[in-house]
């Protein structure tokens, strides 16, 4: 081989290397980001039992504050 050709030739393998090695991360940034994002998806699983329960006591305080504004009567103490 000639110098010229040689020195294509690196180049070349340079710059496959290069691209080797470009790909590779973008890989390791999908497998990164697939992981993050299932557990974020598990996250919001646990924590929509608790907002469902959390609304659900909510809504009940307010039909018992509403009926007893509407009755009238006393209103007893509001547990926190």
């Amino acid at each position: 081989m000639l110098k010229s050709e040689e020195h294509d030739f690196e180049i070349l393998v340079s710059q496959l290397n290069a691209e080797k090695r470009a790909r590779c991360a973008a890989e390791k940034q999908s497998r990164d980001d697939k992981v993050f994002i299932s557990s974020l998806l598990e996250r919001i699983s646990s924590l929509e039992p608790l907002i469902e329960s959390k609304s659900a006591k909510i809504d009940d305080m307010f039909h018992q504050m509403k009926a007893m504004l509407l009755s009238k009567g006393p209103i007893p103490f509001l547990p926190h």
